[in-house]
């Protein structure tokens, strides 16, 4: 791992990773209380939508259908082959965790662009993972789990307060009808 450390001084990023690094490294990332399979399927949407990322070099399929190699090419370097697995957009974040916490990264400079290649096996030491991605989608990824992450709160804020609105009104309408039993018994 001090290898990718290493790298993120030479270029510059160290200090700016820190956030990213803690969330990367966070088991709870995607707690399934609060992300349900919705947010989850947003943000696989949502890295599918990076730029020069297509059906072509974006490629989650099982083992049988996927063939790693491990050169980069130069003039369309990225490249995202990954095993089908929980989700697209975890998987993705799982095997960049991975290849990082694992040191199966490099740094390649191409087209004076900064991008990381990224390796990652499973216990059986069966390849599951070949990434080549520039540098800043993983600061996209956590860009993109912040935001989703915020719409979860904010949703989340909405429902308490739409269930205590509720059940203030519940209470109202009972004291109301309690009120009018009793003016129409006095009456």
């Amino acid at each position: 791992m001090s290898k990718f450390f290493n790298n993120l001084v030479n270029i510059g990023l160290l200090n700016d990773w820190a956030t990213i690094l803690d969330w990367l490294f966070d088991d709870n990332k995607f707690d399934s209380k609060k992300w349900s399979s919705g947010y989850v399927g947003s943000f696989s949407k949502k890295i599918k939508k990076f730029d020069y990322i297509g059906k072509n070099n974006f490629i989650y399929d099982k083992r049988d259908n996927i063939l790693f190699q491990n050169t980069i090419d130069k003039e369309n370097p990225i490249i995202i082959k990954m095993i089908r697995g929980d989700s697209a957009g975890k998987d993705f974040v799982r095997h960049i965790r991975n290849g990082i916490a694992h040191g199966c990264n490099s740094f390649h400079v191409i087209k004076e662009k900064t991008y990381i290649k990224i390796l990652d096996y499973n216990r059986k030491k069966e390849q599951t993972a070949y990434i080549i991605i520039p540098i800043e989608y993983i600061e996209q990824l956590y860009n993109i789990y912040a935001s989703i992450e915020q719409q979860i709160i904010f949703n989340t804020k909405k429902k308490k307060n739409t269930t205590k609105n509720k059940k203030r009104f519940k209470k109202i309408l009972i004291r109301l009808h309690t009120k009018m039993e009793l003016g129409f018994v006095l009456h």
